[in-house]
């Protein structure tokens, strides 16, 4: 609920998935610069298939880390104090919320009872498994990135030659102009 929080946490995403995207995309375009699109396409399915293994992995850590709330009962002595709910438990006022079948029937535990909860126990696990495949995908980026070594310059693969007229130069490369660029069909057709 906070605004900074969110952008920072929007940046950070975005630098990572800068960092982990562009290096490997550009190693295997320089490794193989006859199969570019082969090469790229395949760094970027890999990329995209992480996906497949993030969603059973989080509900795997979801289901290992969350923690039932704690039930105390279905009377005990309350007292309301602005507008929330205080239960003697264990010799001290606690705060507890009353939750019915149909609101438990919408938890992700099971074999919860109708009754009064402590407000502030209970857990879905969410933030450590958070924590665990971030911690854990950050290991394996590293360990990863120490394995990348780039092409020698001008490297071509045995029995390669590069297309006539391109000698390695950018210069060589035809290029449109940012001020013509929206008057190109294949700008309207990408947007």
């Amino acid at each position: 609920h906070n605004i900074y929080l969110m952008y920072g946490s929007i940046a950070l995403i975005a630098l990572g998935s800068g960092s982990i995207y562009t290096p490997p995309v550009q190693t295997m375009i320089d490794w193989f610069p006859d199969r570019k699109g082969l090469a790229s396409g395949l760094v970027i399915g890999g990329f995209g298939s992480g996906a497949l293994f993030f969603a059973p992995s989080m509900t795997y850590l979801m289901s290992k880390f969350s923690q039932v709330p704690t039930y105390i009962g279905q009377s005990v002595e309350l007292m309301t104090e602005g507008g929330r709910q205080f239960a003697n438990h264990c010799g001290q006022w606690e705060e507890v919320v009353y939750a019915s079948a149909s609101e438990l029937a919408k938890l992700p535990y099971t074999g919860l009872t109708e009754g009064y909860y402590l407000v502030g126990t209970g857990s879905t696990g969410l933030g450590l498994a958070y924590t665990t495949i971030g911690l854990t995908y950050t290991a394996l980026i590293f360990a990863s990135a120490l394995t990348l070594k780039r092409a020698p310059p001008l490297y071509a693969p045995a029995g390669w030659s590069p297309p006539a007229g391109s000698s390695g130069d950018l210069s060589a490369v035809r290029s449109v102009h940012v001020d013509v660029v929206h008057k190109t069909p294949q700008f309207w057709l990408l947007f």
